[in-house]
C-alpha cells in the first residue's frame, strides 16, 4: 500500500517494471493474448480529480477502472483509456474519483512482450491518497510516503 500525506494536494511517482513474470491479458485494441500489465489499486478519502501520468522508454498505455479488473474483459468497469495523451508515447489520464470506492489503474504496453520500467506521477487534491499494487507473485508492496507543504 502506498499512503501518501499532503495538505491540500498529492503529488507523487512511483516507479515499477514490467517483466515476463507477470500476467499477460488482450489489452483494449487487441485480441491477442499478449501483453505483459501491472494492476493497481487507488483509493482516496475523499472526492477530488486526479491525474496519472507515465514516464518510460516504451510506448506505454493505461487504463482505469471502477471497482474491479478483469483481465478477461478489459472493457468491464473502463472509466477511462489513454495511450499516447502524455508527452510522446506516455499514457496520461485524469479522472474525478469519489471517496471510499476503489479504482484499479492497468498499466501495460502498446506494443505486445515488451516489458520494462516505468514511473507514475500521480497529482490531484486531497490530503491523502492509498495505491496498493500487487505483483506477479501477488504480494502486496506497501511503501509510506510522508507530507510535504
Amino acid at each position: 500500500m502506498f499512503f501518501y500525506t499532503g495538505v491540500y494536494s498529492v503529488s507523487l511517482q512511483f516507479s515499477s517494471k514490467l517483466t515476463r513474470n507477470h500476467s499477460k491479458y488482450s489489452r483494449i485494441g487487441s485480441s491477442v493474448l499478449s501483453y505483459y500489465y501491472e494492476a493497481i489499486s487507488v483509493r482516496t478519502p475523499v472526492n477530488g480529480y486526479f491525474t496519472f501520468a507515465s514516464t518510460c522508454s516504451f510506448d506505454i498505455d493505461g487504463s482505469l477502472y471502477s471497482f474491479s479488473f478483469d483481465p478477461k474483459n478489459a472493457t468491464k468497469n473502463l472509466l477511462i483509456h489513454n495511450d499516447d495523451g502524455g508527452n510522446g508515447v506516455e499514457f496520461l489520464l485524469q479522472a474525478h474519483l469519489l471517496s471510499g470506492f476503489t479504482y484499479i489503474l492497468v498499466v501495460t504496453t502498446y506494443i505486445s512482450n515488451v516489458i520494462g520500467a516505468y514511473t507514475i506521477s500521480i497529482s490531484g487534491t486531497t490530503d491523502y491518497i492509498w495505491f496498493t499494487k500487487t505483483n506477479a507473485l501477488t504480494e502486496t508492496i506497501a511503501i509510506r510516503y510522508n507530507a510535504r507543504k
